[in-house]
Protein backbone atom coordinates (compact mmCIF):
# COMPACT_ATOMS: atom_id res chain seq x y z
CA UNK A 1 0.00 0.00 0.00
CA UNK A 2 2.65 2.15 0.87
CA UNK A 3 4.53 1.04 -2.70
CA UNK A 4 1.96 2.24 -4.53
CA UNK A 5 1.27 5.93 -2.92
CA UNK A 6 4.61 5.99 -3.40
CA UNK A 7 4.26 5.51 -7.44
CA UNK A 8 1.26 7.70 -7.44
CA UNK A 9 3.08 10.66 -5.98
CA UNK A 10 6.59 9.94 -8.36
CA UNK A 11 3.95 10.10 -11.53
CA UNK A 12 2.31 13.18 -10.38
CA UNK A 13 5.73 14.62 -10.04
CA UNK A 14 6.93 13.68 -13.53
CA UNK A 15 3.87 14.56 -15.01
CA UNK A 16 3.96 18.15 -14.02
CA UNK A 17 7.68 18.34 -15.39
CA UNK A 18 6.79 17.10 -18.68
CA UNK A 19 4.68 20.65 -19.94
CA UNK A 20 8.44 22.66 -19.02
CA UNK A 21 10.42 20.71 -21.31
CA UNK A 22 10.84 22.28 -25.13
CA UNK A 23 13.07 21.90 -28.23
CA UNK A 24 15.90 24.18 -27.93
CA UNK A 25 15.34 28.06 -29.30
CA UNK A 26 11.30 27.20 -28.80
CA UNK A 27 11.46 29.50 -25.57
CA UNK A 28 13.16 32.45 -27.14
CA UNK A 29 11.01 32.53 -30.34
CA UNK A 30 7.74 32.12 -28.21
CA UNK A 31 9.32 35.76 -25.66
CA UNK A 32 10.10 37.27 -29.51
CA UNK A 33 6.30 36.67 -30.95
CA UNK A 34 4.93 38.46 -27.65
CA UNK A 35 6.92 41.08 -27.24
CA UNK A 36 5.72 41.69 -31.16
CA UNK A 37 2.19 41.58 -30.12
CA UNK A 38 2.87 44.16 -27.54
CA UNK A 39 4.79 46.43 -30.33
CA UNK A 40 1.88 46.40 -32.19
CA UNK A 41 -1.07 46.68 -29.85
CA UNK A 42 1.35 49.98 -28.22
CA UNK A 43 1.68 51.02 -31.74
CA UNK A 44 -2.36 51.19 -32.56
CA UNK A 45 -3.08 52.68 -29.17
CA UNK A 46 -0.75 55.47 -29.63
CA UNK A 47 -2.09 56.05 -33.54
CA UNK A 48 -5.81 56.43 -31.93
CA UNK A 49 -4.63 58.63 -29.07
CA UNK A 50 -2.72 60.74 -32.24
CA UNK A 51 -6.41 60.30 -34.30
CA UNK A 52 -8.03 61.77 -31.14
CA UNK A 53 -6.15 64.67 -30.37
CA UNK A 54 -6.14 65.68 -34.04
CA UNK A 55 -9.88 64.99 -34.36
CA UNK A 56 -9.76 67.51 -30.69
CA UNK A 57 -8.39 70.10 -32.61
CA UNK A 58 -9.87 69.79 -35.69
CA UNK A 59 -13.40 70.15 -34.00
CA UNK A 60 -12.22 73.23 -32.08
CA UNK A 61 -11.24 74.42 -35.26
CA UNK A 62 -14.26 73.84 -36.61
CA UNK A 63 -16.25 75.56 -33.70
CA UNK A 64 -13.90 79.11 -33.98
CA UNK A 65 -15.16 79.09 -37.40
CA UNK A 66 -19.12 78.62 -37.03
CA UNK A 67 -21.22 81.56 -36.65
CA UNK A 68 -23.15 81.92 -33.52
CA UNK A 69 -26.36 80.60 -34.89
CA UNK A 70 -24.30 77.68 -36.21
CA UNK A 71 -22.87 76.97 -32.43
CA UNK A 72 -26.51 77.45 -30.83
CA UNK A 73 -28.10 74.62 -33.38
CA UNK A 74 -25.22 72.41 -32.47
CA UNK A 75 -25.96 72.72 -28.71
CA UNK A 76 -29.22 72.74 -27.51
CA UNK A 77 -29.88 72.06 -24.07
CA UNK A 78 -33.06 71.22 -22.38
CA UNK A 79 -34.68 73.21 -19.31
CA UNK A 80 -33.42 76.78 -18.62
CA UNK A 81 -34.59 76.93 -15.37
CA UNK A 82 -31.25 78.88 -14.34
CA UNK A 83 -32.15 81.24 -17.18
CA UNK A 84 -35.74 82.22 -17.17
CA UNK A 85 -39.00 81.28 -15.37
CA UNK A 86 -42.22 80.64 -17.18
CA UNK A 87 -46.00 81.27 -15.59
CA UNK A 88 -49.54 81.35 -17.74
CA UNK A 89 -52.71 83.01 -17.06
CA UNK A 90 -55.96 83.18 -19.31
CA UNK A 91 -56.74 86.85 -19.92
CA UNK A 92 -60.83 85.56 -19.82
CA UNK A 93 -59.84 83.58 -16.75
CA UNK A 94 -62.71 80.41 -18.04
CA UNK A 95 -63.79 79.60 -20.97
CA UNK A 96 -67.28 78.17 -21.83
CA UNK A 97 -67.28 75.39 -24.50
CA UNK A 98 -66.60 76.34 -28.29
CA UNK A 99 -65.08 79.90 -26.95
CA UNK A 100 -61.68 81.13 -27.75
CA UNK A 101 -59.91 83.02 -25.61
CA UNK A 102 -55.56 84.18 -24.91
CA UNK A 103 -53.21 83.00 -23.32
CA UNK A 104 -50.90 84.79 -21.91
CA UNK A 105 -46.83 83.39 -20.65
CA UNK A 106 -44.72 85.60 -19.10
CA UNK A 107 -40.69 84.72 -19.11
CA UNK A 108 -38.68 86.21 -16.48
CA UNK A 109 -35.42 86.48 -17.00
CA UNK A 110 -32.52 85.71 -14.50
CA UNK A 111 -29.36 87.32 -13.73
CA UNK A 112 -28.18 88.88 -17.59
CA UNK A 113 -30.19 86.85 -19.43
CA UNK A 114 -31.87 88.49 -22.16
CA UNK A 115 -33.52 88.10 -25.54
CA UNK A 116 -32.67 90.09 -28.48
CA UNK A 117 -35.40 91.60 -30.49
CA UNK A 118 -37.07 90.08 -32.60
CA UNK A 119 -37.19 87.51 -30.18
CA UNK A 120 -35.41 84.14 -31.27
CA UNK A 121 -38.12 81.67 -30.29
CA UNK A 122 -40.49 79.08 -31.50
CA UNK A 123 -43.64 77.16 -30.55
CA UNK A 124 -42.70 73.52 -30.91
CA UNK A 125 -45.79 72.06 -29.01
CA UNK A 126 -48.30 70.53 -31.03
CA UNK A 127 -51.68 73.06 -32.15
CA UNK A 128 -54.15 69.76 -31.06
CA UNK A 129 -54.46 69.15 -27.14
CA UNK A 130 -57.26 67.26 -26.64
CA UNK A 131 -60.48 69.60 -26.48
CA UNK A 132 -58.13 72.87 -26.94
CA UNK A 133 -56.39 74.14 -29.59
CA UNK A 134 -53.64 76.52 -29.94
CA UNK A 135 -52.93 78.70 -32.46
CA UNK A 136 -49.26 80.91 -33.66
CA UNK A 137 -47.55 82.47 -30.88
CA UNK A 138 -47.28 86.40 -30.56
CA UNK A 139 -44.82 88.16 -28.93
CA UNK A 140 -45.44 92.13 -27.45
CA UNK A 141 -42.75 94.68 -28.62
CA UNK A 142 -39.87 95.11 -26.67
CA UNK A 143 -38.87 98.44 -25.04
CA UNK A 144 -34.76 100.07 -25.15
CA UNK A 145 -32.58 98.62 -23.29
CA UNK A 146 -32.71 99.39 -19.12
CA UNK A 147 -30.53 96.58 -17.46
CA UNK A 148 -27.99 95.42 -20.63
CA UNK A 149 -25.12 97.33 -21.05
CA UNK A 150 -24.24 95.61 -24.39
CA UNK A 151 -27.57 96.42 -26.09
CA UNK A 152 -27.58 99.96 -25.16
CA UNK A 153 -29.70 102.16 -27.53
CA UNK A 154 -31.24 98.81 -29.02
CA UNK A 155 -34.74 97.08 -27.90
CA UNK A 156 -34.21 94.21 -25.58
CA UNK A 157 -35.78 91.65 -23.45
CA UNK A 158 -33.69 92.65 -20.67
CA UNK A 159 -36.63 91.98 -18.15
CA UNK A 160 -39.27 90.02 -19.09
CA UNK A 161 -41.09 88.89 -21.97
CA UNK A 162 -45.22 87.84 -22.82
CA UNK A 163 -46.29 85.36 -25.39
CA UNK A 164 -49.76 85.74 -26.44
CA UNK A 165 -51.28 81.89 -27.88
CA UNK A 166 -54.49 81.94 -28.81
CA UNK A 167 -56.56 79.11 -27.83
CA UNK A 168 -59.64 77.77 -28.93
CA UNK A 169 -61.76 75.46 -26.68
CA UNK A 170 -64.05 72.61 -28.43
CA UNK A 171 -67.82 72.34 -28.10
CA UNK A 172 -67.43 68.99 -26.51
CA UNK A 173 -65.54 70.95 -23.26
CA UNK A 174 -67.26 69.87 -20.13
CA UNK A 175 -68.48 72.21 -17.57
CA UNK A 176 -66.67 72.64 -14.38
CA UNK A 177 -63.12 70.85 -15.64
CA UNK A 178 -60.36 72.05 -16.02
CA UNK A 179 -58.32 71.76 -19.91
CA UNK A 180 -54.17 71.27 -19.19
CA UNK A 181 -52.60 72.96 -21.77
CA UNK A 182 -48.60 72.23 -22.80
CA UNK A 183 -46.49 74.88 -24.04
CA UNK A 184 -43.18 73.67 -25.63
CA UNK A 185 -40.55 76.66 -26.75
CA UNK A 186 -37.13 76.55 -28.40
CA UNK A 187 -35.60 80.05 -27.51
CA UNK A 188 -32.12 81.83 -27.66
CA UNK A 189 -30.78 83.18 -24.79
CA UNK A 190 -27.46 85.99 -24.76
CA UNK A 191 -25.88 87.64 -22.13
CA UNK A 192 -27.12 91.28 -21.15
CA UNK A 193 -23.47 92.68 -20.49
CA UNK A 194 -20.97 91.17 -23.68
CA UNK A 195 -24.21 90.66 -25.78
CA UNK A 196 -22.68 87.42 -26.84
CA UNK A 197 -25.09 83.90 -26.86
CA UNK A 198 -25.53 82.08 -23.56
CA UNK A 199 -27.14 78.96 -25.63
CA UNK A 200 -30.27 77.76 -27.04
CA UNK A 201 -32.91 75.97 -25.06
CA UNK A 202 -36.28 73.93 -25.26
CA UNK A 203 -38.21 74.78 -22.10
CA UNK A 204 -42.23 73.75 -21.02
CA UNK A 205 -44.33 76.17 -19.54
CA UNK A 206 -47.95 74.30 -18.44
CA UNK A 207 -51.06 76.21 -18.36
CA UNK A 208 -54.76 74.98 -16.99
CA UNK A 209 -58.15 76.17 -18.94
CA UNK A 210 -60.84 76.01 -16.79
CA UNK A 211 -64.56 75.34 -18.40
CA UNK A 212 -67.44 77.51 -17.19
CA UNK A 213 -68.86 81.65 -17.51
CA UNK A 214 -67.72 83.64 -14.86
CA UNK A 215 -70.85 85.02 -12.72
CA UNK A 216 -72.32 88.34 -14.50
CA UNK A 217 -73.88 90.67 -11.80
CA UNK A 218 -77.10 92.10 -12.40
CA UNK A 219 -77.52 95.96 -13.96
CA UNK A 220 -80.66 97.36 -12.39
CA UNK A 221 -81.56 100.28 -14.39
CA UNK A 222 -83.22 103.18 -12.67
CA UNK A 223 -86.92 103.84 -11.96
CA UNK A 224 -86.90 107.16 -14.19
CA UNK A 225 -85.62 105.39 -17.14
CA UNK A 226 -87.59 102.34 -16.64
CA UNK A 227 -90.96 104.33 -16.30
CA UNK A 228 -90.12 106.20 -19.70
CA UNK A 229 -91.73 104.44 -22.70
CA UNK A 230 -89.77 104.04 -26.05
CA UNK A 231 -90.10 106.40 -28.71
CA UNK A 232 -93.15 105.49 -31.06
CA UNK A 233 -94.16 106.73 -34.06
CA UNK A 234 -97.72 108.14 -34.51
CA UNK A 235 -98.92 108.98 -37.81
CA UNK A 236 -95.85 108.62 -39.02
CA UNK A 237 -94.47 111.60 -36.47
CA UNK A 238 -91.78 110.15 -33.32
CA UNK A 239 -93.02 110.71 -30.10
CA UNK A 240 -90.69 112.94 -28.13
CA UNK A 241 -90.21 111.69 -24.76
CA UNK A 242 -91.67 113.38 -21.65
CA UNK A 243 -88.89 115.78 -20.07
CA UNK A 244 -88.39 116.21 -16.36
CA UNK A 245 -90.92 117.95 -14.07
CA UNK A 246 -88.18 120.27 -13.71
CA UNK A 247 -88.01 121.30 -17.44
CA UNK A 248 -91.82 121.10 -17.84
CA UNK A 249 -92.35 123.89 -15.36
CA UNK A 250 -89.83 126.13 -16.44
CA UNK A 251 -91.66 125.76 -19.88
CA UNK A 252 -95.02 126.90 -18.72
CA UNK A 253 -94.90 128.91 -15.49
CA UNK A 254 -98.79 128.30 -15.48
CA UNK A 255 -98.28 124.47 -14.42
CA UNK A 256 -96.76 125.61 -11.55
CA UNK A 257 -99.80 126.61 -9.69
CA UNK A 258 -101.48 123.10 -10.81
CA UNK A 259 -100.24 119.60 -10.94
CA UNK A 260 -97.69 119.01 -13.15
CA UNK A 261 -98.01 115.28 -14.91
CA UNK A 262 -96.58 112.56 -13.32
CA UNK A 263 -96.26 110.30 -16.18
CA UNK A 264 -96.96 110.02 -19.86
CA UNK A 265 -99.52 107.75 -21.90
CA UNK A 266 -97.77 105.21 -24.21
CA UNK A 267 -99.10 106.85 -28.04
CA UNK A 268 -100.52 109.86 -27.06
CA UNK A 269 -99.20 112.77 -28.70
CA UNK A 270 -98.39 116.03 -26.77
CA UNK A 271 -99.10 119.05 -27.89
CA UNK A 272 -96.80 121.28 -29.83
CA UNK A 273 -95.63 124.28 -28.26
CA UNK A 274 -95.53 127.40 -30.27
CA UNK A 275 -91.72 128.24 -31.77
CA UNK A 276 -90.11 131.35 -29.98
CA UNK A 277 -91.41 134.38 -32.64
CA UNK A 278 -94.44 132.95 -34.22
CA UNK A 279 -96.60 135.47 -32.53
CA UNK A 280 -96.88 138.89 -31.06
CA UNK A 281 -99.49 138.19 -28.40
CA UNK A 282 -97.91 139.15 -24.86
CA UNK A 283 -97.38 136.88 -22.82
CA UNK A 284 -99.82 135.84 -20.11
CA UNK A 285 -101.09 138.15 -17.65
CA UNK A 286 -99.78 137.62 -14.01
CA UNK A 287 -102.96 137.45 -11.33
CA UNK A 288 -102.91 138.98 -7.83
CA UNK A 289 -103.69 137.36 -4.43
CA UNK A 290 -107.67 137.32 -5.76
CA UNK A 291 -107.15 135.90 -8.82
CA UNK A 292 -108.44 139.16 -10.83
CA UNK A 293 -106.05 140.38 -13.94
CA UNK A 294 -103.83 143.24 -13.23
CA UNK A 295 -103.89 145.19 -16.28
CA UNK A 296 -108.16 146.25 -15.99
CA UNK A 297 -107.17 147.70 -13.03
CA UNK A 298 -104.11 149.92 -14.38
CA UNK A 299 -106.53 151.25 -16.84
CA UNK A 300 -109.33 152.07 -14.47
CA UNK A 301 -107.06 154.22 -12.66
CA UNK A 302 -105.14 155.70 -15.80
CA UNK A 303 -108.83 156.64 -17.08
CA UNK A 304 -109.66 158.27 -13.68
CA UNK A 305 -106.48 160.12 -13.60
CA UNK A 306 -107.28 161.75 -16.74
CA UNK A 307 -110.49 162.73 -16.09
CA UNK A 308 -108.97 164.47 -12.93
CA UNK A 309 -106.59 166.71 -15.61
CA UNK A 310 -109.26 167.43 -17.50
CA UNK A 311 -111.63 168.90 -14.97
CA UNK A 312 -108.52 170.91 -13.46
CA UNK A 313 -107.95 172.38 -16.98
CA UNK A 314 -111.37 173.05 -17.38
CA UNK A 315 -111.05 175.58 -14.02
Amino acid sequence: MVSLLRTFVGLVALASFLPAQQRPGEGESERGERERMRAEAKAKAGGKEVAEGEEKSEREEDLKNLTPEERLARNITSGAGAYCRFTTSVREGKLMPGQSGTLLVTATLQGAAVMPSPPPIELVAPSQQGVATVGALAVRPADIARLAPGYAGRPVYDNYVVFELPVTLSPEAQIGKKVPVVIDLKFDLYDGASAQPIGRFVDRATAEIEVGAEPKPLVSMPAAAAATPPAEAVGGAPVEPAKPQKEAASANPAALGGSAMSSVVPGAVPPESPAAGATDSPPPPVGDSDGLPLWPILAGGGLVLVLILMLARKR
